[in-house]
């Protein structure tokens, strides 16, 4: 079915799909089942992926055997669902031929959407000098309804397709770039921040011919110095000089003494199920169970999962789900390199050291963001973009 308003139609949803971050939940749901349903009538190939795309299924697959494994736990069926964002993606993007706008819109609205947060952080009340960084992440998070590092790794992971897809700057690039980076620094995710550092390392060293130690120590000078001037990332790092884990009652908690008391639990947890964990939805009850013994009530203000993707799949599945998790990733790089998608393996790389500290795929906007990139790099025909600017100068 060939029609300019369904050109249109698609194009609008992209527009709107681009933002998911921004919009509620409902609003990106829709605009990627309107896509979904466009893609399938005006499609003249075969909806499904070929037996050669199996491997892209492997992991909800994982999901679903955890969860049918241990008894359908009712609150497993919230992290199940989530991917159906992940299916409804690679048929999309595998049958339309927008994947190079969506990522262009992609990188668009999250500048206009970092401008926004940094107008919000110009304007709002001044926050006292002490805790600066928690209280400002707790701010963003109230205001904008994402957590502050969800923020980072969306406005880094902008920066890394920018960067990987352009060879002549312009002035709005220019632009572009500093909005995400500013606004990633003052979200201050620590690891989006140090992902992108390893893979911009990753970039030069692979493009450049010559000059490549001198671009790394670029890189590395630039980092240090952002981390020296950007207050509240330089407050997040100093958290590692004085880390507490004899935790004690009514002893405040910095998100790294948080994150290692639930990692101990998490393996604990994992050493206890090794074989077939515990159910999709029986996590967080074996994790409490864990955190009870600290005495420690910051542990029980939240959901605090395994902020760890592959200890997810583990203690969730067993260990052949986590074995399912790596070999994905593996043929996921493997397809990379034959294929020779530089930005994708990056992004890669990029996500899984994002995902050493967050479970991005048990969140909607962490599985909307990896789906969408992932499936719109994986499926484009062409390894570079032209971004706003015409190919030809590319």
């Amino acid at each position: 079915m060939k029609s300019p308003w369904f050109d249109r139609l698609e194009q609008l949803m992209l527009l709107v799909l681009s933002g998911f971050v921004i919009w509620p939940n409902a609003v990106s749901s829709i605009a990627l089942i309107v896509l979904f349903v466009i893609a399938i009538l005006r499609s003249q190939r075969k909806v499904l992926p070929s037996k050669k795309e199996w491997w892209l299924f492997l992991l909800p697959c994982c999901i679903l055997f955890s969860w049918l494994l241990h008894g359908m736990a009712t609150d497993g069926f919230r992290d199940l669902q989530l991917w159906g964002t992940w299916i409804a993606a690679i048929i999309y993007f595998r049958l339309s031929r927008f994947q190079s706008l969506f990522l262009q819109f992609f990188v668009l609205v999250s500048s206009i959407y970092a401008s926004v947060f940094l107008l919000w952080l110009v304007l709002s009340d001044p926050i006292p000098a002490l805790n600066f960084a928690q209280l400002l992440r707790d701010q963003v998070q109230e205001s904008f309804h994402v957590h502050p590092t969800y923020l980072s790794a969306l406005w880094f992971g902008a920066t890394l397709i920018v960067i990987t897809n352009l060879e002549r700057y312009r002035w709005w690039h220019v632009i572009m770039l500093t909005l995400l980076i500013i606004a990633g620094l003052f979200a201050g995710g620590k690891m989006p921040f140090l992902a992108l550092c390893v893979a911009l390392v990753a970039y030069f060293f692979y493009r450049l011919k010559t000059g490549r130690w001198l671009a790394m120590l670029g890189i590395m000078s630039v980092a240090t110095a952002m981390v020296f001037f950007n207050p509240v990332l330089r407050e997040r790092v100093n958290e590692f000089k004085n880390v507490e884990v004899d935790y004690s009652k009514g002893q405040w908690l910095s998100s790294t003494e948080l994150r290692i008391g639930i990692w101990r639990c998490a393996i604990k947890s994992i050493k206890e199920n090794w074989l077939v964990g515990v159910g999709l939805g029986n996590t967080r009850n074996a994790l409490d169970a864990c955190y009870a013994q600290y005495e420690q009530s910051q542990f029980f203000e939240t959901e605090f999962n395994e902020h760890n993707q592959l200890m997810h799949f583990w203690l969730s599945g067993g260990v052949f789900s986590a074995l399912g998790f790596i070999l994905f990733f593996l043929l996921l790089l493997r397809f990379c390199k034959k294929e020779k998608r530089l930005v994708l393996m990056l992004f890669t790389f990029y996500f899984l050291m994002i995902s050493l500290t967050e479970n991005y795929l048990s969140r909607q906007h962490g599985m909307m963001f990896w789906s969408f990139i992932t499936m719109a790099l994986l499926t484009k025909e062409k390894e570079r973009l032209p971004f706003l600017s015409k190919p030809s100068s590319m």
